[in-house]
């Protein structure tokens, strides 16, 4: 079925380790430590849920120069924008909800650069990566 919806296979890929990354980044957050357990996890699936349509988009917006079968290919054009894509959205997003929305905050335990922690960016380097490397021809 992946063969025939290879988004649904990244989807499927991806979902548990990003609910693993959220779960463990929790530290990093101050609404660990200030709100109930059952909003931190509210907080921890909809960031779940948020990740794995950054990684959809990230798919459909590669798949519209090399279409859906692009991960499967041996090019690394499409895979290097595949994580890309992801990964300015991250950072935009990042910034858009710490600073401009302020949907969370970050806790000390938060290491940043230019004021955007590096926790989530890393995780968009990381699980995109492993999706690729797992889903090679």
């Amino acid at each position: 079925m992946t063969r025939v919806a290879p988004e649904l296979g990244i989807m499927l890929f991806g979902l548990p380790m990003f609910l693993g990354w959220e779960i463990l980044q929790s530290p990093f957050y101050t609404d660990t430590f200030t709100n109930p357990w059952r909003q931190v996890l509210y907080n921890r699936l909809h960031c779940t849920v948020g990740d794995v349509m950054i990684l959809l988009a990230a798919f459909w917006l590669v798949a519209m120069v090399w279409g859906r079968s692009w991960i499967e290919r041996r090019a690394v054009a499409p895979k290097v924008l595949f994580v890309v894509g992801g990964l300015f959205y991250t950072i935009f997003s990042e910034y858009r909800n710490v600073y401009l929305a302020q949907h969370w905050a970050y806790s000390e335990w938060m290491p940043t650069l230019g004021g955007i922690g590096l926790v989530p960016v890393f995780q968009w380097l990381v699980i995109p990566a492993l999706i690729i490397c797992v889903r090679r021809p």
